[in-house]
């Protein structure tokens, strides 16, 4: 059996972000009890900055140095492929897997450089 890998939104900072309400077609969601209503990337951001503690969603590049500082939020399904900007598309990412992922799809982003490293010879 495959070990299953438990969605991101379960845990910090993605379960500080809450839903407030909707206005006209955009939904708000805050960040903590008492914060502004923003839009689920700004509060993902404010929620990550707050916690502290956050790690790159691909893990991939980040062993660089700094990596933690560059935060990035990147969409899982891209814009450019019909990719939504709600919570639930969104994720913390260093500047380096970012950039380096550009439009593909976050899977295959992942298991596209699983076997790029694997068959890496030093």
């Amino acid at each position: 059996m495959k070990p299953t890998r438990r969605h991101p939104l379960r845990y910090p900072p993605y379960s500080l972000v809450r839903f407030f309400k909707v206005i006209g077609d955009t939904p708000l969601y805050k960040a903590s009890p008492g914060g502004t209503p923003r839009s689920a990337r700004n509060a993902l951001e404010e929620a990550a900055k707050l916690h502290g503690k956050f790690t790159c969603y691909y893990g991939i590049k980040c062993r660089e140095p700094n990596a933690n500082l560059m935060l990035t939020i990147d969409h899982v399904v891209a814009q450019a492929k019909s990719g939504s900007e709600g919570l639930c598309n969104l994720r913390i990412a260093c500047h380096a897997c970012n950039s380096d992922k550009r439009d593909q799809d976050a899977r295959k982003y992942r298991l596209s450089k699983r076997t790029r490293r694997r068959t890496k010879r030093y």
